[in-house]
């Protein structure tokens, strides 16, 4: 009887320590945690659907493997809400930017502010960007920055015009290429550098 009664107070204590001890954010995992940073016009319902579209798209070509855990609009919100150097250290943790011709200026100086490059202008490993236009927009990277390594690190849907585009270009066979193309790079991405 004595001998039951140790039995399940010992797996009572096994169950707590299983899911008490806390994730640290240095501990590989399976899930990407993705920071999707973006600047569309609060007004332009056509841009705010296109980024949410992207959003689901890369979740579901990514799944289970990769969360959008921070979806952040610089259009409205100040810089210093987005999260910092110490959030991409983390070794899941992933930064995406929707690049656009209008977001150049303000990127350059979340780069800085949040310690995104180095000392030598090297951008950080941990940042990938994709452009649903022809090319990368002029900008980009900013100026006195570079990419520490030559993979693959900023991708482009090649859509001719983008003030277009609808939820269902991103279903296209060329746009999934792409996005495939994302999700393999964002999964890929590991510890990097500043």
């Amino acid at each position: 009887m004595g001998s039951n009664k140790s039995k399940k107070v010992e797996s009572k204590t096994e169950k707590s320590t299983a899911t008490a001890s806390p994730s640290d954010g240095n501990i590989p995992s399976n899930v990407k945690k993705v920071l999707l940073l973006y600047k569309a016009n609060l007004n332009d319902k056509q841009q705010l659907d296109l980024v949410d579209a992207f959003k689901r798209a890369v979740i579901n070509e990514g799944f289970p493997h990769i969360d959008i855990k921070y979806k952040v609009n610089i259009a409205e919100v100040d810089s210093s809400s987005i999260q910092n150097l110490d959030w991409l250290k983390q070794i899941n943790n992933v930064i995406l930017i929707r690049l656009s011709a209008d977001i150049t200026a303000d990127l350059e100086k979340i780069i800085s502010e949040k310690q995104f490059v180095d000392s030598d202008g090297k951008l950080h490993d941990k940042i990938l960007t994709v452009s649903f236009g022809k090319e990368i927009p002029t900008g980009w990277p900013p100026s006195g920055t570079q990419r520490r390594t030559r993979e693959q690190k900023d991708f482009a849907f090649g859509f001719e015009n983008e003030s277009i585009l609808t939820r269902k270009d991103l279903k296209s066979g060329n746009a999934k290429k792409t996005l495939s193309s994302i999700v393999t790079a964002l999964i890929a991405t590991h510890k990097g550098e500043a």
